[in-house]
């Protein structure tokens, strides 16, 4: 398949490896059911309302109008990111990204990182992939001791070290040729993103670390697995409580933090004494379109709010997480994406973004493309009874679409309430006719019910939305009255 410019983060990798050749690709589904395979409960209303659950076709968003097109979001100021998502499929020990200082200026900072253990021994006869420890770092690089905190942490691995795969509905349809199942890490990533969600933001001593200490955050994870996590931190003076940010720490001082993947069984102080070199660093592999890892300072967090009469106003959509190419002006190109919002970008930058063949270190941007990690939250005030449906990401190409694409799962949460995340998957009904029969597939636009909200005067709620990892975007939620 010719592949047209990128939209989603990275182009499919084929590894070859001693086991044979690896190709990344997406997904199992086969309906509009949460991860236990369970349907959701019907809305009580009875006649011709719609229902969680509901498909709703493509025509129902191409019909609506667009709330995001040319708006700006209101951004939350002063808070950090760490963000590690290449060299996404690991094939060496060392460290993928490296920041020496994730404070900010509110103190809030985030962490996200998601990788795929490819880890390979050459040390026998024969090469193999091997389990590994896959994780962060946090180095106290003050002159105090300091008290790590989280508000959220969720963390997940795909497949055990046994091999056991604990998540098996994402994988791909068998390519002509291959014979080892790949799976792409879609379902972990929205599994780690609704257990985020869920969670009620409050502080929680995670650990306490004198000055030069680490603290070390990892999961141990099979071969051909991936780990992934994500957390909401602060740091504090353990002496006197205080939060620390960019304006009140001492000159000098800093808290580092460093991803990694090290073999089982190794010694994690002496593999991080090994490894923390600047020009250790791993660099990202070539086939990788974007660089997506560094400290991103701008973004993270995104507000909107919104008036909606569901009587009067019809049908209407809001298009989240658009692409880098998404800057597109020429509507022939596959990045070219007019509801977006104007800033739906972060950015910050990768202060050990690449090396060169004679280990000198430069600079680069972070591209996070999809804006992974940033954070929407939207203020619904509503008239009406209204139902609230997601699209999944539909790429504007002629032709056959990314095999991505024909399996997507996207989370949300609504007003705060952990019965509230809910997680949906969209699966074309002949997936695995992908590569055999593709003229089975049917376009791309078809969405989901996520939530109703029967009440029928004035009422507001929040919904809070984000791309999971290894989920892909731009996807578009639409506000409709709730008679169909």
């Amino acid at each position: 398949m010719a592949i047209p410019r990128k939209r989603r983060k990275k182009s499919m990798k084929v590894l070859l490896i001693g086991l044979g050749v690896l190709v990344v690709g997406l997904g199992l589904a086969l309906g509009y059911r949460n991860f236990e395979g369970v349907a959701e409960s019907p809305n009580p209303l009875s006649g011709e309302g719609w229902r969680i659950g509901d498909e709703v076709p493509p025509e129902v968003f191409a019909k609506a109008e667009s709330l995001s097109a040319g708006k700006k979001l209101d951004i939350v100021p002063g808070q950090t990111m760490f963000f590690s998502n290449v060299p996404e499929m690991v094939k060496e020990p060392g460290i993928m990204t490296r920041v020496d200082n994730c404070l900010s200026k509110s103190g809030d900072v985030r962490l996200l990182y998601s990788h795929f253990n490819l880890l390979i021994d050459y040390s026998g006869k024969n090469i193999r992939n091997v389990p590994a420890q896959m994780g962060v770092a946090i180095v106290n690089r003050t002159q105090r001791v300091v008290d790590v905190y989280y508000k959220r942490l969720a963390n997940g691995i795909s497949r055990k070290l046994d091999g056991t795969r604990i998540y098996e509905d994402d994988l791909a349809p068998m390519k002509p040729g291959e014979t080892i199942p790949v799976y792409y890490g879609t379902q972990l990533g929205n599994v780690v993103f609704a257990n985020y969600l869920k969670q009620n933001p409050q502080e929680q001593l995670w650990s306490s670390l004198k000055p030069g200490e680490k603290s070390w955050i990892y999961d141990k994870v099979g071969i051909h697995g991936w780990a992934i996590m994500m957390g909401d931190f602060v740091f504090r003076d353990h002496a006197t409580g205080q939060l620390l940010t960019l304006d009140n720490i001492r000159a000098g001082e800093a808290i580092g933090i460093r991803s990694f993947v090290a073999p089982i069984g190794e010694d994690l102080d002496a593999f991080y004494q090994a490894n923390d070199k600047p020009n250790s660093i791993l660099n990202q592999a070539p086939e990788e379109a974007f660089h997506m890892r560094g400290l991103i300072t701008d973004g993270i967090t995104r507000q909107f709010t919104l008036s909606y009469n569901s009587q009067k106003d019809g049908l209407k959509t809001l298009t989240f997480n658009s692409a880098l190419d998404a800057q597109d002006v020429d509507p022939s190109l596959p990045g070219f994406e007019p509801a977006k919002f104007q800033n739906d970008l972060t950015s910050g930058t990768d202060e050990y973004g690449s090396k060169n063949s004679k280990g000198q270190i430069q600079p680069l941007p972070v591209q996070n493309n999809g804006s992974y990690g940033a954070m929407y939250e939207v203020t619904l005030n509503i008239m009406g009874p209204t139902a609230i449906a997601i699209q999944g990401s539909a790429l504007n190409s002629p032709g056959l679409a990314y095999v991505d694409l024909y399996n997507q799962f996207i989370t949300a949460g609504l007003d705060f309430a952990p019965e509230n995340v809910k997680t949906v998957r969209l699966v074309d009904p002949n997936y695995f006719d992908y590569y055999s029969h593709p003229e089975k597939l049917r376009p791309l636009g078809y969405g989901s019910v996520f939530y109703v909200l029967p009440e029928k005067g004035r009422h507001s709620h929040t919904l809070h939305i984000g791309l999971a990892p290894n989920s892909y975007a731009p996807f578009k939620v639409v506000l409709m009255p709730l008679n169909k």
